[in-house]
């Protein structure tokens, strides 16, 4: 359970922004891109709140589960395409299928 005076330092810093309202739409534009892929204010999870080791793997082995079979479900259309090429009605279904997936991604 979390518990209210257990947040991290991480997640309670002031990071010297301005609120979004007080910013005119360009400067919320230049804000944004420019924080795009800066990860300061996204702390891991198991340092804000009460998470246990176990706990802490067990998201990041779910989260390779998912990513594994993400992968894995076009691998097996894609062999299914190969190997009976001339029995698959709408065989374009098939291959449009077997790459959304990546293309979604």
């Amino acid at each position: 359970m979390l518990r209210k005076d257990s947040v991290c330092a991480v997640c309670t810093k002031n990071r010297g922004l301005v609120h979004q309202s007080v910013l005119s739409p360009g400067q919320q534009f230049k804000q944004f891109f420019a924080k795009l892929f800066d990860t300061t204010d996204w702390p891991p999870r198991w340092h804000c709140g009460n998470w246990t080791d176990f706990h802490s793997w067990l998201y990041i082995c779910s989260d390779l589960v998912i990513w594994a079979s993400y992968f894995a479900i076009p691998v097996l259309l894609f062999s299914i395409i190969l190997k009976r090429k001339k029995n698959i009605p709408f065989l374009r279904i098939f291959w449009l299928s077997s790459r959304l997936p990546y293309c979604a991604a």
